[in-house]
């Protein structure tokens, strides 16, 4: 039996309609910029039914790569945050050359940041140019790399043109929207807290 091509696990994570658009954007085109890449974004990879903090967890800890997307309400999300942390504490292992967190701002200026978890981390914006330089920088770690004038033709052809248009509705949702909270700030800490025990204990 043919060997299968390992892949290039990225967590997308996102709080807020603006940054779950955008996230959603990368999870449906990556694919097809760059190869042997496999995106996970909650909204669209857990299925119904199944125990989500498992699922959560398994993708984080699975996980060396994180695409943040970050706008005015995803800034001052725990659970952004804490998926971060996650991600950046994964990194200290064997295969830490290999890993990446890239933030992602829209709405949002890097000097917006610097005072946030996310401070460490050189910040992509939601430009052509700063775009394609994240893109390169995802296919270089691809177990199967795009040359670089394939990748630039299909940024070009098939990305852009499509991603533009996620940016573009995504600029145009209010600023402050996003899911009602559900859960009180107490039951919010005890999710949080077990889903940082149950990492733990692959560690």
């Amino acid at each position: 039996m043919p060997v299968e091509t390992p892949k290039l696990r990225v967590f997308i994570s996102w709080a807020g309609k603006r940054a779950e658009m955008i996230g959603q954007g990368f999870h449906d085109f990556l694919p097809d910029v760059v190869n042997a890449i496999q995106p996970f974004i909650s909204g669209s990879d857990i299925d119904k039914g199944t125990q989500w903090r498992e699922v959560l967890t398994g993708n984080l800890q699975e996980s060396m790569c994180e695409i943040v997307c970050l706008t005015p309400e995803s800034r001052e999300s725990v659970w952004v945050a804490f998926e971060t942390g996650a991600i950046s504490r994964a990194a200290g292992g064997p295969e830490g050359a290999k890993s990446r967190i890239w933030t992602y701002l829209l709405g949002l200026e890097s000097r917006q940041v610097q005072l946030t978890p996310f401070a460490e981390y050189q910040a992509t914006t939601a430009t052509e140019a700063d775009t394609f330089a994240l893109i390169g920088s995802i296919n270089a770690l691809s177990p199967d790399r795009v040359s670089a004038e394939s990748l630039k033709r299909k940024f070009k052809k098939v990305f852009w043109p499509n991603f533009s248009k996620v940016l573009e509705k995504a600029r145009t949702i209010p600023a402050g929207s996003g899911p009602a909270p559900t859960a009180s700030e107490s039951e919010l800490l005890s999710e949080v807290l077990s889903t940082v025990r149950s990492i733990q204990n692959y560690v």
